[in-house]
């Protein structure tokens, strides 16, 4: 082993406030020299994001500890005859010490660096929780003579956290390839891909990647990532099993530990054996999932399910969907499938919906099958489903002529002039339609009106103007049919008689502007000091009253006039 090379820090060459470093001679000198040199560049800070999870504790023997980086032997095919990783010893007359051991092979994710940090924080991480009571006696992380099953989940948990705060936007778990393939340091997809049992009970000295490790590690993120306890609080809440860790975070009995977490992961990503595998064995499951930083929390749920309100079997420019949301993006695939339910699938037939990995929500079109003569309107209840939760969205399905929609109302415009008679001779007439609600989208409507006994302006704008009614006592009938962006039609119809002018008509004209002249109401307000934008508004807003009170006054003495000609 060498420090050839290596920065002279704290306590000489090769060391840190914390850590001695030291690289085998057969190692290039990016594996060897150059990463050491890094490494000490990280490792205190590193240290002392461990020190302050384990809420300040010091370890049970002094720094500093030993970082040795080997080069695994290998055989003729390349691939490694000895364990690839992170291990540690130490105790008594022998110092702290770790080796990594990733040699020389080339990276599948991440960078030398990431990788030997996050093996050095994970058995880093194991003095701490050895040291939480140095005799081993009812340690709630350590065993007799290791870390076991409880803290190696505890390490993997805590260098994947560690991974995520040092490198943000880490999107897997920093992995070597050997020549018979990959080799990672993952280990909940072990236990996601096997029979899934409860493996929360165990206490023993098992520290291997393995299934069991697998389903601690899991559950440690169940509580970090799905119910939102902070890593030193898990640590504190250490316990005689992960059970017994929940209890001590959440009140709840440890009994109800195993069926609350293994419960919305089965939900959440159910598993079946597959046909073509012995029981158990691995990959004897499907789907497989393999969640890249060892979690699948926080939990997608099913937040988001709505459908086009109205509509109906002729296609228009913009045809139905399905909305579909999850509060979560999913951490592994295969793709959520989102079960939907129709309640007359002979109307509208359950759309097939799932949501990729990386997204939250997706639109769909919906299907409406042609229907018969005689169909008006049906109301359809979709259902949608996952993971537990339901959602239901309603669509109004009407008939694409004008039979589906309710009748379209015309009536006068009267926005104008509100006391001016309707249908008198000679005079000009507006009309509009003034239940367009009817159709729930009302973007691009189309208009065609029809008029008979009289003569329109157009005949294809949202309002018809008629610019001279027919003489006193004609019939005129006015038509509209509406069309929306869907292809769905409403029609309506006003017939009315024109009429002449007589004193009656002018009595109640000259009542209804006399009412409303008395109504007006002039204010002219005080003028304290204000800039120059907000005077000009204001002499614009009292010169619209003055000119409608005028306007008013000037309309009645007309009337008046006519009145006395008579």
């Amino acid at each position: 082993m060498s420090i050839t090379g290596l920065p002279v820090g704290v306590g000489g060459q090769g060391r840190t406030q914390f850590f001695n470093f030291q690289y085998d001679d057969s190692l290039s000198t990016a594996r060897g020299l150059d990463l050491a040199a890094d490494l000490m560049n990280y490792c205190d800070e590193d240290m002392s994001q461990l020190a302050s999870w384990f809420s300040g504790r010091a370890l049970d023997m002094s720094p500093p500890i030993i970082v040795s980086l080997v080069n695994p032997a290998t055989d003729a095919a390349g691939n490694p005859t000895q364990t690839l990783g992170g291990s540690w010893y130490g105790g008594g007359p022998w110092p702290l010490q770790v080796t990594i051991a990733i040699g020389e092979f080339p990276m599948g994710a991440g960078t030398p660096t990431m990788l030997a940090r996050y093996l050095l924080v994970s058995e880093v991480s194991e003095m701490y929780m050895r040291a939480i009571n140095a005799t081993g006696f009812r340690n709630p992380w350590f065993r007799s003579f290791s870390e076991g099953n409880k803290g190696e989940a505890l390490s993997r948990f805590l260098a994947a956290q560690f991974l995520l705060r040092a490198y943000p936007g880490a999107s897997a778990i920093p992995w070597v390839k050997v020549p018979k393939g990959g080799l990672g340091w993952n280990v909940t997809n072990l236990w996601l891909d096997s029979p899934r049992e409860n493996w929360l009970e165990v206490n023993d000295e098992d520290h291997v990647p393995d299934k069991v490790i697998g389903c601690g590690t899991l559950f440690l993120f169940y509580l970090y990532d799905q119910l939102g306890y902070r890593i030193e609080d898990i640590i504190n809440a250490g316990g005689g099993h992960l059970s017994n860790v929940y209890e001590n975070l959440t009140g709840d009995s440890a009994l109800n530990a195993w069926g609350k977490f293994s419960g919305i992961v089965d939900s959440h990503y159910p598993h079946s054996a597959s046909a073509s595998a012995p029981p158990g064995s691995a990959g004897g499951f499907t789907p497989s999932y393999s969640p890249t930083l060892d979690s699948v929390f926080p939990v997608p749920d099913l937040t988001v399910f709505s459908a086009t309100g109205q509509v109906t079997w002729v296609k228009g420019p913009n045809p139905p969907v399905v909305v579909v949301g999850v509060d979560h993006r999913s951490k592994v695939p295969p793709p959520l499938p989102i079960t939907i339910t129709s309640s007359h699938p002979a109307i509208i037939p359950a759309p097939s919906v799932t949501i990729g990995t990386s997204a939250t929500s997706v639109i769909t079109p919906l299907t409406v099958l042609a229907q018969g003569a005689g169909f008006t309107s049906q109301l359809v209840t979709l259902t949608a489903s996952y993971a537990g939760r339901t959602l239901t969205s309603n669509v109004r399905v009407v008939s694409p002529d004008a039979a589906g929609l309710p009748h379209l109302e015309i009536d006068v415009d009267r926005s104008a002039d509100p006391c001016r008679p309707l249908f008198v001779e000679g005079a000009d007439q507006i009309f509009e339609v003034t239940n367009l609600f009817v159709f729930a989208d009302q973007t691009d409507l189309s208009f065609s009106w029809s008029v008979s006994g009289a003569t329109a302006d157009a005949l294809n704008t949202s309002s018809l103007r008629i610019s001279a009614l027919p003489s006193a006592g004609a019939k005129v009938t006015v038509g509209v049919t509406v069309t929306n962006a869907q292809g769905l039609h409403a029609a309506g119809t006003l017939t009315f008689e024109t009429v002449a002018v007589d004193l009656k008509l002018i009595d109640k004209e000259l009542r209804c502007r006399l009412n409303r002249l008395i109504n007006l109401n002039l204010s002219i307000p005080e003028w304290p000091p204000i800039d120059g934008d907000a005077r000009q508004k204001r002499l614009k807003v009292l010169g619209e009253q003055v000119r409608s009170v005028s306007n008013g006054a000037a309309r009645v003495e007309s009337m008046i006039r006519g009145m006395e000609q008579r």
